[in-house]
């Protein structure tokens, strides 16, 4: 899907050359920094409800209090 975003539109195409080359997207007209605005606000505003269930949420199943990040890799607790 993001292919298709980013490969096939004309705002695709945008972001990606305000991320490649901003000062000749500037040059021809493109809001560089309104653009760059929108490709880290647009994907982050689902990622905050998703992390908020994630702490106000506890009870899910595979939660352990205290569980490092890596907790698969290692015996825990020893």
């Amino acid at each position: 899907m993001s292919y298709l975003i980013l490969g096939r539109t004309r705002i695709g195409l945008r972001l990606r050359f305000c991320g490649e080359n901003p000062v000749t997207a500037e040059s021809l007209g493109v809001a560089v920094v309104s653009h760059k605005y929108v490709a880290v606000v647009v994907p982050g505003a689902p990622a905050g409800p998703g992390g908020a269930a994630l702490v106000f949420d506890p009870g899910q199943p595979g939660y352990l209090e205290g569980r490092p990040g890596a907790a698969g890799t290692s015996a825990w607790p020893r």
